[in-house]
């Protein structure tokens, strides 16, 4: 009895490796014709990939540097909006509004405004520095703003 256990289990292995190999041997004819072009593409593949990446990158740094800049744009423009209408006084000329001292423009200032590495400088008509407060260097008072900038 075990001999035609052992016949019959024979028997029935041969018919399903047949069977399996009926099915997965045109599918593995194709992928050995393929094989020399799937060696090629990879690495195309893996070219196209890191490009992809590195495009990736490139667009999140400059909309990270765009949201940098119209941010400091915001800031400027309000704290310059703020120290406008703080400093203006109706009635008199411009000259004799402008703060001449630091302690003025301190005084005129919002506490946001008071970071670090931040210099702020009220301008005349003529664009010549009459007053500013430093929070890490010194007030460049009596140069154009230009000059203050270009340093």
């Amino acid at each position: 009895m075990a001999r035609a256990d052992a016949a019959s289990a024979s028997l029935r292995s041969d018919s399903i490796k047949g069977l399996a190999q009926s099915i997965a041997k045109p599918a593995y004819r194709r992928l050995l014709s393929a094989e020399p072009l799937l060696r090629r593409a990879v690495p195309v593949l893996i070219i196209a990939f890191l490009a992809t990446i590195c495009v990736g990158a490139v667009v999140q740094v400059l909309e990270q540097r765009r949201q940098v800049v119209v941010g400091a744009r915001q800031a400027i423009e309000a704290l310059a909006d703020q120290l406008a209408l703080t400093l203006d006084r109706p009635g008199r000329d411009a000259r004799a509004t402008a703060p001449r001292s630091a302690e003025a423009l301190e005084r005129a200032l919002p506490p946001w405004a008071a970071q670090s590495d931040r210099l702020v400088l009220v301008a005349d008509a003529d664009g010549v520095s009459v007053a500013g407060v430093a929070v890490t260097h010194g007030g460049d008072h009596g140069q154009t703003v230009l000059a203050v900038l270009v340093d």
